[in-house]
């Protein structure tokens, strides 16, 4: 993908954007200054457990794997969208190509806002019957894309990748993706290392490379954290990354795909947990 057929190129061609991003490549896991509390946590609890029918999540770029190793990742993966480019909640694409210049090709239901030419994402029917959900939403973007509901079954885990190489191939990480765990435990395990060192783990055909527990507990090259209720964190998709529930239970959360340009709300939070981030660094890009 290139400056020229991104509709919305302010996000690669702002320079203040791409070095103030580059900054994040450094850094495995963010913690943003704002937790939810346990009174809105039991809001956002009685809203996700309200939910009816949930997606499978049917990864796109997996298609090289045997079917039965695609049931293993899927089963375990479930998902609803509160707010989708085609207000659906059922709709559950990753794909960056709906803020290409040409995306009303692929996506007809795509709607842009006149001035900007942004992709105005809409609510879904569940958005109504999830207020709470939806605050908190509101509360950390200005500008809301991409935004879920996310079930995690014990023993599912997502697979090693990067989002700067393969089907999402940037120059820097092109949104901030904010997980908000709701129900969770300690064994559920995001994990960062360095792309740059593991490049065959994201190939075609090593996509769904998995590591154990103790692989990701011990591995001095491999940044884990294990992210609490009510926490909100940032975590880094421009280099490898991998999601594990090694615990006995199901893992609620809010997955926000965020957009940095015109976004003051969300770009505030994320250079304050900056300015006093003291943690690990990759080496710069």
């Amino acid at each position: 993908m290139t400056n020229e057929n991104f509709s919305e190129s302010n996000d690669l061609e702002n320079d203040e954007i791409v070095q103030f991003v580059r900054k994040l490549h450094a850094i495995p896991h963010l913690k943003l200054p704002l937790t939810i509390s346990d009174s809105n946590l039991e809001l956002l609890r009685n809203e996700a457990n309200s939910i009816a029918d949930w997606n499978i999540h049917r990864h796109g770029g997996y298609q090289e794997v045997s079917e039965a190793e695609m049931y293993r990742y899927s089963k375990g993966y479930r998902m609803v969208s509160i707010f989708e480019y085609n207000g659906r909640s059922s709709e559950t694409t990753d794909n960056y190509e709906i803020f290409e210049a040409e995306s009303e090709v692929k996506f007809p239901d795509v709607r842009r806002d006149p001035a900007t030419g942004f992709v105005q994402f809409q609510p879904t029917e569940l958005a109504d019957r999830m207020p709470a959900t939806v605050r908190i939403v509101r509360s950390i973007t200005d500008r809301i894309a991409r935004t879920r509901v996310v079930k995690s079954d014990p023993g599912h885990i997502l697979p090693w990748h990067s989002h700067a190489q393969g089907k999402w191939s940037h120059p820097f990480m092109i949104e901030g993706i904010v997980q908000i765990p709701i129900v969770t435990n300690r064994d559920v395990i995001h994990a960062v290392r360095d792309f740059r060192n593991h490049c065959d783990s994201v190939s075609s055909k090593e996509t769904f490379q998995r590591s154990s527990r103790s692989e990701l507990i011990e591995n001095p090259n491999i940044f884990h954290r294990s992210y609490l209720p009510g926490e909100v964190w940032v975590f880094n998709s421009w280099h490898d990354h991998f999601y594990g529930n090694f615990g006995n239970e199901v893992r609620l959360g809010i997955v926000l795909f965020v957009r940095w340009h015109a976004n003051p709300r969300f770009m505030a939070l994320v250079k304050e947990a900056l300015a006093a981030y003291d943690g690990p660094t990759f080496a710069p890009d």
